[in-house]
């Protein structure tokens, strides 16, 4: 890529609530970058895990459980 983002550095920046997810299976950004930026990030946070997914692909049901139990951790 000619254009650099560097999100490590940028997530500093933000103060709101972050859910990520990402699976161990992604063949575009590997799962230890996942892991960087989600250490970088303030709280409240939380991280999902995949294990069989790839970088295009849609999430599977218990996303949306997860999405809901962090929306509802939130004040």
């Amino acid at each position: 890529m000619s254009n650099r983002y560097n999100s490590v550095d940028k997530i500093g920046d933000y103060n709101g609530p972050i859910l990520q997810s990402h699976s161990e299976t992604d063949t575009i950004i590997p799962f230890g970058l996942a892991e960087k930026l989600f250490a970088a990030a303030h709280e409240p946070k939380r991280f999902v895990r995949f294990s069989d997914l790839d970088h295009n692909d849609s999430h599977p049901p218990n996303y949306h459980l997860e999405l809901a139990a962090f929306l509802e951790s939130l004040d």
